[in-house]
């Protein structure tokens, strides 16, 4: 199995669209398509994980459940599509090659005031529905059985964060944005921060959010 694809980012972009049934899915990953159906039928999920556990800022452990070797391979390249066909809007900045706590942190300057949000069970709530409902919905309008396939190994269950390779794409794709009134607004998930030079506008989020928009790539 090789560990990288080969096609340039807008062929791959191409394969990504013109998705129809679930072997072609393999074949964009260049894999044979029993592989594809054993790491997602077969083998149970209790042995493609491998866990571990990290420390909380706030005190106890994370539950980290990391892909084997095989699994992990599927995921990068997975991940290496997404990232070919994921047009990513101005406030996020996480999981992207160019973006980092810097430049998520340098829209804040000059900032009188900051506010810093930190979403609860944001990792958890990506669950199959919602990344299957993804790549249903434009802009990818992806057939309903590829998009199960896609969706199958790359969501979380209620309780456990798995470190997919290309999750971090998926929950980017998955939230919207959302406009504010004299404000900067980022997002590195799981964290939104808000920068204003008016204090009062911090201080109703009535009167900061304009809209939201629907969730899009």
């Amino acid at each position: 199995m090789s560990v990288k694809l080969s096609l340039p980012p807008d062929e791959l972009a191409e394969k990504f669209r013109n998705l129809k049934l679930p072997g072609d899915i393999a074949s964009l990953l260049d894999i044979e398509y029993k592989q594809l159906k054993y790491y997602l039928y077969i083998r149970k999920p209790a042995k493609q994980y491998e866990s571990f556990y990290i420390p909380k800022k706030s005190g106890g452990f994370r539950t980290i459940n990391a892909p084997i070797t095989p699994l992990k391979i599927i995921q990068k390249k997975l991940n290496q599509v997404l990232q070919s066909v994921y047009k990513p809007k101005k406030p996020v900045h996480s999981f992207l090659a160019d973006r980092s706590i810097v430049t998520n942190a340098s829209l804040h300057l000059k900032k009188r005031y900051v506010l810093n949000l930190d979403l609860e069970n944001f990792f958890p709530s990506i669950n199959f529905g919602r990344v299957r409902g993804l790549f249903i919905s434009p802009p990818y309008k992806l057939p309903a059985p590829v998009a199960t396939i896609l969706a199958q190994r790359h969501s979380n269950t209620a309780s456990i964060l798995r470190k997919h390779p290309n999750q971090g794409c998926i929950f980017s794709c998955l939230i919207g944005t959302t406009k504010t009134f004299c404000l900067e607004y980022a997002r590195k998930a799981p964290h939104i921060g808000i920068g204003a030079t008016m204090y009062s506008l911090l201080l109703s989020p009535s009167q900061v959010i304009e809209k939201r928009e629907p969730s899009s790539a």
